[in-house]
């Protein structure tokens, strides 16, 4: 996955490495992509993105996908079971953009 594990970062931070994950998921670093080199309209393609997918999501798989996660983190650290969680999460809500396709 191209986010950092979340840490203590500033706000800034946080926005430029998520908008920079977004450009790289998009495969606008690619110079063949149309849109190369440019984040123009990213943050409103990826919301419209989201909210489709939140809209039409299977909450049952979602949380069959954490209980996996947290089972396999094989710990019983609450932390490290709500940082798989998170991480399951985010991975689900990203996987349209993995690999330049935002379809």
């Amino acid at each position: 996955m191209l986010l950092r594990p979340m840490q203590s970062i500033t706000q800034t931070e946080r926005h430029a490495a998520f908008l920079e994950a977004l450009y790289l998921l998009s495969g606008r670093d690619v110079p063949s992509h149309p849109l190369h080199g440019s984040t123009a309209g990213l943050w409103e393609d990826f919301a419209l993105g989201l909210a489709a997918r939140l809209r039409d999501s299977d909450y049952e798989e979602l949380v069959q996908r954490g209980a996996k996660a947290i089972t396999a983190a094989e710990s019983h650290v609450a932390e490290r079971q709500a940082a798989a969680v998170i991480e399951v999460v985010r991975n689900y809500l990203l996987a349209p953009w993995e690999g330049g396709h935002t379809s």
